[in-house]
């Protein structure tokens, strides 16, 4: 499991992540708005903190909560229509039983939109490659609740093509059953995380990749807690929370 150990994926957005190859290593991108500066003379109010700040900064975004019209359109409307897209092409028992389009399947997964451009190029490598259906398995297996099983057959199948990435290992079954998995995205995940007072943050640094996970399903736990007077359909809800909250307020 020596391999398992993640890269430091939490460094704060300005500092510069360690040379070299790692496994689930990857890039941090995110865009969220930045906070309208105060006018001259004038002192901002002080920025929420804990679960208050989270969903204020959510809110200043997405004003109708995960109703608003734009919220509906830019994070789930594409994403629930890739997700039927991915289940017609692939279904986690075509998936474990070796069957169904590996490349039809990644087209679903670009048309979800969910991967920055470093991590996408990597699932089309992994995806179109000699080890797509033995990861693919793998990532049904995870799905259906085998987090640590799954997750070493999916970054053994994975780490050849450099895909051993967190978005890229639980981009499929997060689309396949969003209700119980979600996308690990390290920079907006970790961020929340810092907000709750989570151990994710810690745990991306240093845990192990079954305990990594928990903690983010834990975590999303802790959010829809703190919004649940929004009401979050799922954890496509939650992802664009991530995301929205993320970076500069």
């Amino acid at each position: 499991m020596e391999s398992f150990h993640p890269d430091v994926l939490i460094a704060e957005a300005h500092r510069v992540a360690p040379a070299g190859p790692r496994p689930f290593a990857q890039p941090l991108p995110w865009t969220a708005p930045r906070r309208p500066a105060a006018p001259a003379g004038r002192v901002p109010a002080p920025e929420p903190t804990g679960p208050a700040g989270l969903r204020a900064r959510f809110l200043r975004r997405h004003p109708g909560g995960f109703a608003d019209p734009v919220f509906r359109l830019t994070e789930r409307a594409g994403r629930l229509e890739a997700r039927r897209r991915l289940l017609r092409a692939l279904s986690p028992a075509a998936a474990e039983a070796g069957t169904g389009d590996p490349v039809a399947a990644l087209a679903a997964l670009e048309a979800a939109r969910l991967l920055a451009p470093a991590d996408a190029e990597a699932a089309g490598r992994l995806l179109r490659g000699r080890r797509a259906r033995a990861f693919l398995a793998a990532a049904a297996r995870f799905a259906a609740g085998g987090t640590a099983a799954g997750l070493t057959a999916m970054h053994a199948a994975a780490a050849p093509d450099a895909a051993g990435r967190w978005p890229v290992l639980t981009a499929i079954p997060f689309l396949w059953r969003p209700d119980a998995h979600m996308l690990l995205d390290p920079g907006p995940a970790a961020e929340a995380a810092r907000h709750l007072g989570h151990t994710l943050a810690g745990r991306l640094a240093v845990g192990g990749p079954a305990e990594t996970y928990r903690a983010l399903l834990q975590l999303c736990a802790e959010l829809r807690a703190a919004v649940a007077d929004l009401a979050p359909a799922d954890n496509l809800d939650l992802l664009g929370l991530l995301r929205a909250t993320a970076g500069p307020g």
